[in-house]
């Protein structure tokens, strides 16, 4: 079996795999200053993917134009989600890893997160915008060129938390107090 790790430095990441990488890293640059340090104007998320496929290490740096539908702001809280408790998300934050483990005869993958941080409970009420996070992410695994570039994010709304499950990104905006936050705006994202 084949198995690759990638640690998300920050609260929340878009993760790529490439599966015939030899090694694949992400990080994500989204704590309050490092996003207004790399995406002047805020609200922007930045993510570096590392590919090492073994001729030597390539470095990605993806800057993210928010969708419009998203408020301006760097969110309250970014992870990984846990569990579901009725209406709340239960969000694993600091750094996030994300293992994926190839079975070589099948190709079959299994994937799994983890946290390093405090969990926040992420209230959801009739009131909360929902979305899907649908932003299409293009990386050629045999790209042998280091560089920049910037993708706008795409959403589109859901009405309920119905496909919100095991190994999703959560992203969410609101009224923080202590380890809770009642949700205005929510956006999760598939972990592939």
């Amino acid at each position: 079996m084949n198995r690759n790790q990638l640690i998300i430095g920050g609260s929340i990441g878009v993760i790529i795999i490439l599966a015939a990488a030899a090694f694949v890293g992400v990080r994500l640059l989204n704590t309050p200053a490092e996003a207004e340090a790399q995406s002047p104007g805020g609200g922007g998320r930045v993510m570096e993917i590392i590919n090492d496929d073994g001729s030597g290490p390539v470095a990605l740096r993806i800057s993210f134009e928010p969708a419009p539908e998203l408020p301006t702001r760097p969110a309250e809280i970014g992870g990984v989600f846990v569990r579901r408790e009725d209406n709340s998300l239960i969000v694993g934050t600091g750094e996030i890893t994300l293992d994926v483990e190839v079975d070589g005869a099948t190709g079959e993958e299994t994937i799994s997160t983890g946290h390093n941080g405090p969990e926040v409970e992420v209230v959801v009420s009739r009131d909360t915008l929902i979305y899907r996070d649908t932003t299409e992410i293009e990386v050629e695994p045999s790209a042998r060129q280091s560089g920049e570039t910037t993708v706008q994010q795409t959403v589109e709304p859901v009405d309920s938390l119905a496909e919100i499950g095991e190994n999703m990104e959560i992203q969410a905006w609101g009224d923080q107090r202590g380890d809770r936050l009642v949700a205005e705006v929510l956006v999760y994202r598939q972990p592939r």
